[in-house]
């Protein structure tokens, strides 16, 4: 074999190998680039799947935090109205026990006597004195009422009844200050009745 066609025979393994490698490092390559596409698109999807998450999470966090804010807003302004309520019906119901002293029960418990006859039962509180049950005797000696006594369910103010005709009414502070809501506006009346519920 001549030197021109060893050299040729070198020269065409030379070009068969090397186009053998660069189709194979190009085939290499490209599935190099393929693969590194997958992960970017891979990476790319996940990444958008931890944001969609994120905001998600963010957004139910965001709703519970407005509804808990509204919530703690609304228990905080029933419990300020419930506290002046409070407020108002004690100040009331003082006002009325003050009212109530000796000499205004001792009036009314006559006139009211005068106004339904005889037989009437009178029931006092035990913050009043027997010295108030002895003036009411004295001033309707000859009037035949049932009789005058101690309560002690009564705090304070008094109850009449006639047993014959079925009837009772209390004069308590209680009583008074809820016969005087009649007297309030419709928007107060509403809110004191809706403590009660």
């Amino acid at each position: 074999m001549s030197d021109k066609s060893l050299n040729q025979l070198i020269e065409s393994i030379k070009t068969e190998g090397i186009a053998a490698a660069e189709k194979k490092s190009a085939e290499i390559l490209e599935k190099a680039e393929k693969e590194a596409q997958a992960i970017i698109e891979a990476a790319e999807e996940k990444g958008a799947q931890i944001i969609s998450n994120a905001e998600k999470q963010a957004q139910a966090t965001s709703v519970k935090g407005e509804a808990a804010f509204r919530q703690a807003g609304r228990d905080y302004s029933i419990a300020i109205r419930n506290d002046i309520l409070k407020l108002y019906r004690a100040a009331l119901e003082n006002e009325v026990k003050k009212a109530l002293e000796p000499n205004l029960v001792k009036t009314a418990i006559l006139e009211i006597i005068k106004n339904v006859g005889s037989q009437a039962t009178v029931k006092l509180s035990p913050s009043f004195t027997k010295e108030l049950a002895d003036y009411i005797h004295e001033q309707l000696k000859g009037d035949e009422f049932a009789k005058i006594v101690e309560d002690q369910s009564l705090h304070t103010g008094f109850s009449i009844s006639h047993a014959a005709e079925g009837w009772a009414y209390s004069i308590t502070p209680e009583e008074v200050t809820s016969a005087l809501k009649s007297y309030l506006n419709p928007h107060w009346i509403a809110i004191l009745n809706k403590e009660n519920e």
